[in-house]
């Protein structure tokens, strides 16, 4: 059984980094290629609702946790 988490790399990190992380092994889906102009409450949703673990440099997120209160 693989315990390793499903990552979603958000918009702006460099899609090199999803590559890399690829060629590493890592479970990565990128909001570039499967949810391209999505909000950051989008993107939440879909990670919430999917236990993946959000890679990004947006600080807004910590922001919508506390105040939509997402079973994170």
């Amino acid at each position: 059984m693989n315990d390793l988490p499903t990552f979603l790399a958000d918009e702006n990190i460099p899609f090199y980094v999803v590559k890399q992380l690829r060629k590493e092994g890592c479970k990565i889906i990128s909001a570039v290629e499967d949810f391209a102009g999505s909000s950051d409450e989008k993107i939440l949703e879909l990670s919430s609702r999917n236990k993946w673990v959000i890679i990004t440099f947006d600080k807004d997120f910590g922001e919508l946790i506390y105040k939509e209160k997402y079973n994170m």
